[in-house]
């Protein structure tokens, strides 16, 4: 049976800080956050109290996984790499505590709360988990993952559902074409992630919001460039990948998908 299709709800899946849902209830939206780290759902249930009280902002402290079951999950200590994975979460030197989580389906959510107006995943390394459970009855109008080692399969397959429209986004919210000069593209990334292990505080304004770098960004049709086909998107990202490596991988990118 199809599920609900809410037209003015977002799923943040991989809530972390709260930067993306902050902006998504900016814009009016109302949002499910799901959150695995249950000190980071505390803080952000303190810092949107109002949003929960008003029932604009639902905060689920589950991880999305293949079962419904008790798993092991390692808190990093640099925050946006917790996983399920130990190797994410210890990346570059970080620490990890484990913790036991519950974890649900996406289809559990999607019964729960309806099919959003835009799902916009981040949860590392697990992104395809959630993307398992769309089908014919629950299809988003946009989806964005982060574009990992499957991100093939899970591009044909958004294909086969009806998604016709990719872009490839970077860590400065700007697409990734086929047309651009790489090493200048490259070259700010490295400064961005330089000032950012300096610590120094930067993001960037579209239209009326900083966005945090770390942060997914604008979604949908606010985001960067044009959009492209699965196979023109495939192409771009092989190139990139290719450039990402002799820089040590250093660069994460999001697929973003539209129906």
């Amino acid at each position: 049976m199809p599920f609900t299709f809410r037209p003015n709800m977002i799923f943040d899946v991989g809530m972390n800080d709260g930067q993306d849902t902050a902006y998504y209830l900016y814009r009016g939206f109302d949002v499910v956050a799901v959150e695995a780290n249950p000190a980071l759902c505390a803080t952000a249930t303190q810092r949107f109290s109002k949003a929960v009280g008003s029932g604009a902002l639902h905060i689920e402290n589950v991880a999305v996984g293949m079962e419904r079951s008790k798993l092991p999950f390692y808190v990093s200590s640099k925050d946006i790499w917790s996983s399920f994975d130990h190797s994410a979460a210890t990346k570059e030197g970080s620490t990890c505590t484990t913790i036991e989580v519950t974890c649900v389906r996406a289809a559990d959510l999607f019964a729960k709360y309806g099919v959003p107006y835009y799902l916009k995943i981040d949860i590392e390394g697990a992104d395809g988990y959630c993307l398992a459970d769309l089908d014919a009855h629950c299809l988003p109008k946009y989806v964005s993952f982060e574009c990992g080692p499957e991100a093939t399969e899970e591009v044909w397959r958004l294909n086969s559902l009806g998604y016709k429209r990719f872009k490839l986004i970077n860590q400065l919210w700007k697409e990734f074409r086929s047309d651009y000069e790489p090493e200048s593209m490259l070259r700010q990334l490295s400064r961005r992630l330089q000032r950012k292990s300096r610590n120094v505080l930067h993001g960037r304004w579209y239209n009326d919001w900083l966005f945090e770098f770390g942060s997914s960004g604008p979604f949908g049709e606010h985001t960067d460039g044009r959009w492209v086909s699965a196979r023109e998107l495939l192409e771009i990202r092989a190139r990139w990948e290719e450039l990402n490596a002799r820089n040590g991988g250093s660069f994460w990118f999001d697929v973003h998908a539209a129906r």
